[in-house]
């Protein structure tokens, strides 16, 4: 019963601050520099393959990915985050559906 509780608390909305986003937007930005391309036909868009576990891009690129196609996703990257990583995940992840809801109700 314990371990239900802890798994329902863990998923609670992140609430976007701007003092989140901008004491983390350094990171992100250079998490962005790595996860998406530069140059090419596909500049501007997300790579195709996740950058090296581990790194601030791979969890970019999974967060990402998991709110817009789910099943690209590794879920071995997401057991092995520590919690500074979570909460980088999470930001992102954040971000991203704001950033899609908002595209959404643009079109509707």
């Amino acid at each position: 019963m314990n371990f239900q509780i802890t798994a329902v608390d863990r998923f609670k909305k992140l609430t976007l601050t701007d003092d989140l986003v901008r004491a983390n937007q350094a990171r992100l930005t250079a998490a962005q520099d790595k996860a998406f391309s530069k140059s090419g036909p596909n500049k501007g868009h997300l790579k195709a393959k996740c950058p090296a576990m581990g790194t601030d891009a791979a969890i970019l690129w999974q967060a990402i990915q998991m709110v817009t196609n789910p099943y690209r996703v590794s879920i071995a990257q997401l057991i092995f985050l520590d919690a500074d990583q979570q909460a980088f995940f999470e930001l992102v992840e954040a971000l991203t559906t704001e950033a899609v809801n908002r595209k959404r109700r643009k079109i509707a």
